[in-house]
């Protein structure tokens, strides 16, 4: 999965940037102009999904990560219990005792990336929100003649700056 995303963001990157050099020749105040804005922000808004995407994955594979991390210690740990009180040395007692803090450890780590993907899943859903409302205000933008020029002229200023930067 994280190979496909990765393969499409470096799609949406290459269609992005042949639309910035589209966008910088083309002519202020035509359709044509209109168009590739419309379609500047569609890439836009396509590639943070593809990068909160790819981030939720790294999370979830962090998380199956610690998952088996934690069932290996508990294995140790079980065998390591198996061994009568009065037979273990001091030795065996605190490798116990650190087994047991490396637990708690992991324990502690997979309820931070069970939060994180929590929170990163309440996240998309705002973004995807604020996404199609951008595309809604892109699609109805016309720079139309009673709008004041000043106005135009920083919005394009900023978008162009934006696919400088």
């Amino acid at each position: 999965e994280q190979s496909k995303i990765a393969d499409r963001l470096a799609e949406v990157s290459d269609q992005d940037e042949k639309i910035c050099a589209l966008l910088k020749r083309t002519k202020a105040s035509s359709e044509e102009e209109e168009r590739l804005l419309r379609e500047h922000m569609r890439l836009l808004n396509e590639k943070d999904a593809l990068v909160r995407r790819s981030e939720y994955f790294n999370v979830l594979e962090q998380l199956k990560e610690v998952q088996d991390d934690i069932k290996a210690l508990q294995k140790k740990l079980s065998s390591a219990s198996c061994i009568e009180h009065d037979e273990k040395t001091e030795e065996d007692k605190q490798n116990i005792d650190r087994m047991m803090d490396e637990l708690v450890s992991l324990v502690n780590k997979k309820d931070q990336l069970s939060q994180k993907l929590i929170h990163h899943e309440a996240e998309d859903e705002e973004f995807d929100e604020r996404d199609r409302l951008t595309l809604e205000a892109a699609a109805n933008f016309s720079r139309g003649y009673e709008q004041p020029v000043s106005a135009s002229r920083r919005l394009i200023t900023w978008i162009r700056s934006e696919m400088s930067s």
